[in-house]
């Protein structure tokens, strides 16, 4: 959900099970979706494909960023961006060139409240900030994320809102 109110709809996440074996690194594609707060709102833009985003974590490579996707087609970052490297504290950055630009991203805190909706008793999120010297890319922004569930909540650019983690089910991959 969106902490700005007067977004009409919820973002719907699906991971893709299927990987990408990509030098060494399975990665794995979320598709967002719209789905409508109210069905027979007039503000409410068609439900369907919003965004792609191509992502690879693991515990020697940290969290990669290898492509974004949405209607005006797709930007894919060779080498991709780096979220996170493999092990960081608060205050560390880690710095990637990439598509002519220069992304930095900083561990900023670890907030004692997680900014989710989902479970409120939540505590210790990391939140990072990724940068991008003012290009306007679109995962440029805040993200919070929870060990076992990834990224709970963020805030990229041209958001008018954070969004926040709502529910979550899955299945054993």
């Amino acid at each position: 959900m969106n902490t700005d109110v007067a977004v009409p709809y919820k973002l719907i996440a699906t991971l893709d099970t299927d990987s990408e074996d990509v030098d060494g690194k399975k990665v794995y594609t979320v598709d967002y979706s719209y789905e409508c707060l109210d069905p027979k709102g007039e503000d409410c833009p068609d439900a369907g494909f919003v965004r792609a985003v191509r992502w690879s974590s693991n515990a020697s490579s940290g969290v990669l960023l290898h492509s974004f996707e949405d209607i005006s087609g797709r930007t894919s970052y060779e080498p991709p961006i780096a979220l996170t490297s493999s092990r960081m504290v608060v205050g560390d950055s880690v710095e990637t060139q990439t598509g002519g630009v220069t992304y930095t991203s900083t561990f900023d805190v670890i907030v004692s409240e997680c900014p989710i909706q989902w479970v409120d008793t939540w505590t210790g999120c990391p939140k990072i900030t990724l940068s991008d010297g003012g290009a306007e890319a679109p995962l440029a922004g805040e993200y919070y994320a929870i060990g076992g569930y990834n990224v709970v909540a963020m805030e990229l650019t041209g958001d008018t809102g954070q969004w926040q983690l709502l529910y979550a089910t899955y299945a054993d991959l």
